[in-house]
Parts: structure tokens; C-alpha cells; sequence
């Protein structure tokens, strides 16, 4: 096989311990299958960014996923920390050129 790895990018909320346990046993499986085929393979799983601090990590997108167990069963968690011009009038990477109409609190 000439794989060199995956990723796992699940962007669903998930509060349900169930659901959540579920999705940290499918990743670890995913992994360990691909590591049985090719041991220097990289499996990776997308994760939100701490969000809003008040309210703690990946929770204001409701995935509250085991993020311990996740680190644990894979080899990489790639959070997903995209500068925006968002509605909250932060200003990052993916800033457009048009002038902007709101005042700039974040830089």
C-alpha cells in the first residue's frame, strides 16, 4: 500500500457520551487499521479551535469530543483555527480587500 495516512474531519456536534465515546472508538480503529497496513503512517482528526474562551473548547460548536482520547488513539489532532473576516469583526489572514463597514477589535 502506498498510503501515507488519512484524516478524519467530522463536523457534527456531539454532546451524547455515547455518540462521543463512539467517535473516539471509530477513530482509534481507523487508526489502528491504517497503522497495521503502514506503521509510519500519519492519522489525523480535525478539531475546533477553543472557540469562545468563556465557554471552553470546541464547545460553541457543541462537539464536545473526547479530546484526550482522541490525542491518545491518533497520531495527529489538526485544529481547525481559520482567520476570517467573521461577524464578530475580526480581521486575519483570509481578510478580504473590500474597506470594512464595522470597527476592528481583533488583530
Amino acid at each position: 500500500s502506498f498510503a501515507d495516512g488519512f484524516n478524519i474531519d467530522i463536523e457534527y456536534a456531539a454532546s451524547d457520551p455515547d455518540d462521543i465515546a463512539a467517535l473516539t472508538a471509530l477513530a482509534k480503529r481507523a487508526a489502528d487499521a491504517m497503522h497495521a497496513v503502514n506503521p509510519h503512517a500519519h492519522v489525523t482528526f480535525d478539531v475546533p479551535s477553543e472557540g469562545l474562551v468563556q465557554e471552553g473548547c470546541g464547545q460553541q460548536y457543541g462537539r464536545n469530543y473526547d479530546f484526550k482520547g482522541l490525542a491518545d488513539a491518533l497520531d495527529f489532532l489538526v485544529v481547525m483555527d481559520y482567520d476570517s473576516d467573521d461577524a464578530h469583526a475580526a480581521v486575519g489572514a483570509n481578510q478580504h480587500f473590500l474597506p470594512r463597514t464595522t470597527p476592528v477589535y481583533i488583530y
